[in-house]
């Protein structure tokens, strides 16, 4: 006796051209007060990333 299995892949849809392009993160009114601290860290930081951007926040911490 033979026994014949095809196994499919889902079909995975990639996102168009157009919406790789226009792919990021946005921040708006961002705050950070640390536990015990009388002031912010930070305080209304607004900023975007576009699609291979990096971004940092360097100071002292605390």
């Amino acid at each position: 006796m033979t026994t014949r299995h095809t196994l499919t892949a889902p079909v995975t849809r990639l996102p168009t051209a157009a919406a790789r392009e226009v792919a990021h993160i946005t921040f708006d009114g961002l705050g950070k007060i640390y536990e015990g601290a009388s002031s912010a860290a930070l305080q209304d930081i607004s900023f975007a990333v576009q699609r291979g951007e990096s971004f940092g926040i360097i100071g002292p911490i605390g």
